[in-house]
């Protein structure tokens, strides 16, 4: 049992690990970038912003 809540606890810290990473990776972004990404996300506020469902991403692919 040990083993597995170990193997449990490593697996959620990898998970964590990933995820703190690609926080951080945003603050790293050239400005432009980030002022692109700023563009999309009031755009999609305000309903301007075309989406795609995965079903039809994954059809692009």
């Amino acid at each position: 049992m040990e083993r597995t809540l170990l193997k449990e606890i490593i697996t959620k810290l990898d998970r964590l690990d990933e995820k703190l990473t690609n926080f951080i990776g945003f603050f790293d972004l050239p400005p432009k970038e980030k002022a692109e990404l700023q563009e999309d996300i009031e755009a999609y506020r305000k309903g301007k912003l075309e989406v795609v469902t995965l079903e039809e991403a994954e059809k692009l692919v």
